[in-house]
């Protein structure tokens, strides 16, 4: 099992702490959604129509030979998975879900870099650019 690098803030101090927590116990069949992604997708989803909801999968293409791919859909396809967190549903088609099964999905914000990011424990390694990966 994986493990995650979080950063946190120290309450009396401005200095920033990295420490490790283990990778948290999702299902190969299941997409996990974290709270800052779920605000970020209300955010997005704001204005949209009733019942509208974010796209998560994978793609073919980049120096790694896979890419992400987020959208916002009006509509869920048939044969999607959902996921929910609070407010927000997250669609997943079901070859994505093979490759995406036991991921995190996160809003991560940094100085020139913000987006979102997926925590796959499928990943092997990733190109430098961070837009594309292998399985």
């Amino acid at each position: 099992m994986g493990l995650l690098a979080i950063t946190k803030k120290d309450k009396n101090t401005s200095s920033s702490k990295e420490h490790i927590e283990p990778w948290p116990e999702i299902s190969q069949s299941e997409l996990r959604v974290t709270d800052s992604a779920a605000k970020k997708i209300h955010e997005l989803l704001n204005g949209q129509t009733e019942g509208a909801l974010m796209r998560v999968g994978i793609v073919g293409g980049g120096c790694s030979g896979f890419s992400y791919h987020f959208a916002i859909e009006n509509e869920a396809a048939p044969n999607d998975l959902i996921f929910e967190n609070k407010t927000v549903r997250v669609c997943v088609d079901p070859k994505s879900i093979k490759l995406l099964g036991g991921s995190l999905l996160e809003w991560h914000e940094e100085l020139g870099s913000n987006g979102f990011r997926l925590r796959n424990k499928h990943e092997t390694k990733s190109c430098s650019c961070g837009k594309s990966f292998s399985l």
